[in-house]
């Protein structure tokens, strides 16, 4: 897939975010909560174990007697934390996508996704916050408990964008360049997991660089999976789309609602974009190309964002339908006079040596009758003889009969 467009967005939006974060060295032992939820592979536990440690504040500070989610694609298992504040799973099937958490008064932990390794185990480590008096622990467990795990609060914004190229051999490649963004200051897990269902003739379906790893192709679909952490989360990807004629409807389905439609479609001689929900709209040229950029309002979770394509660039499949169906014909002519010649040939063959039989058949008969004429012979031998001549000679008269039959067959089909 091409990605000129994504060029073209930096233009068509006006602007670029350059960052630089100052890295200080630091010798002090850092803060426990900075090493919340990151995944740690460990080669002393066994294959498919992942052992969560949950803490208050500091690692003196172990809770015990705690449940802990560890979520499988959609599965959750559920454990406690021991003496030592440490829930383990066992089993767990290498390469699948597992995230663990925990709610400790009102406060939402959760690790990031990971995938589950083949040798080894996981170690996670998730560290709650101490309350700083029971009132304050109260209304901060109410209001976080209030922001975690609504899907609602997480909307597509921020530079969320759909973007549309022409392709070669009659292809369009559409791209989804979005960004889940939850304002929250905890991690939201949705009540399941966002499907982004993708058009039944799409073809090779890829995530593009950027996106976040919560995000997987599955079964036709792009699945991202909870806990999605404050801020925001990139989901990109892109898949090829045919056509066979000048107009082509796309319909891309959004599990989540998006703040803003804004699409870049790449223009080719008289083509056009429609979309009832494009309500502004303008003609662009950059890199040497012309572009249609348009906007339009929000659109909620479980609509689809609608556009169709008019003018598309395409070759009529008609003249090379009936060239190819011309060359089968002639084909199949060729190859069935050429199995006619040979069925021929062969039979002139088999005739030609049933004529010669038939005539060696008449010479050994006239020499029996002959030697009987004269005594030569006994009466008994020459009627044995003579029955089995006449047998003989019955039979290739049959198989020239048929050989007469078929030869004026094969001349008529001809």
């Amino acid at each position: 897939m091409g990605v000129r467009c994504l060029g073209v967005v930096i233009v068509a939006f006006g602007f670029m975010v350059a960052m630089v974060v100052p890295v200080q060295a630091q010798f002090e032992m850092p803060d426990p909560k900075e090493m919340s939820g990151i995944p740690l592979p460990s080669r002393d536990l066994a294959d498919g174990t992942i052992s969560v440690r949950l803490i208050l504040g500091a690692l003196a500070n172990n809770i015990i007697d705690h449940s802990i989610d560890l979520r499988v694609n959609e599965e959750i298992r559920t454990a406690k934390t021991n003496e030592n504040g440490r829930a383990q799973f066992t089993e767990v099937t290498p390469g699948m996508l597992v995230s663990v958490s925990a709610t400790v008064d009102g406060e939402q932990l959760a690790s990031q996704a990971f995938e589950m390794p083949g040798v080894g185990g996981v170690r996670v480590m998730l560290v709650a916050t101490p309350s700083p008096s029971p009132d304050a622990s109260t209304r901060l467990g109410q209001e976080e408990s209030t922001a975690t795990g609504r899907s609602a609060d997480l909307v597509l914004g921020g530079d969320s964008r759909f973007l549309v190229e022409i392709g070669a051999e009659q292809t369009i490649e559409f791209y989804s360049i979005l960004e889940v963004v939850n304002d929250s200051n905890q991690p939201i897990m949705p009540a399941a997991p966002f499907r982004f269902t993708l058009p039944a003739n799409a073809v090779n379906v890829s995530l593009l660089n950027g996106s976040s790893s919560l995000a997987r192709i599955a079964d036709g679909e792009v699945v991202v999976q909870g806990p999605l952490p404050p801020g925001r989360t990139p989901v990109n990807f892109a898949y090829i789309l045919s056509y066979a004629g000048p107009t082509f409807e796309l319909a891309q389905y959004l599990p989540v609602s998006l703040n803003q439609v804004a699409v870049i479609v790449e223009k080719h001689a008289s083509m056009d974009m429609i979309s009832a929900q494009v309500e502004r709209r303008r003609e662009m040229e950059a890199d040497g190309a012309t572009y249609i950029v348009g906007a339009g309002p929000a659109l909620a979770a479980g609509q689809t964002f609608d556009l169709s394509l008019t003018g598309l660039p395409y070759r009529s499949t008609t003249p090379r339908t009936v060239a190819l169906t011309l060359a089968g014909l002639l084909i199949f002519w060729c190859v069935w006079m050429s199995y006619s010649r040979r069925l021929q040939t062969g039979r002139v063959r088999e005739r030609e040596t049933l004529e010669g039989k038939r005539e060696k058949l008449y010479r050994e008969l006239v020499r029996v009758e002959s030697k009987h004429r004269d005594g030569d012979i006994a009466e008994a031998w020459y009627v044995k003889r003579r029955r089995e001549l006449f047998g003989q000679l019955e039979r290739v008269y049959r198989r020239l009969d048929q050989h007469k039959m078929s030869g004026r067959e094969i001349t008529a089909s001809s």
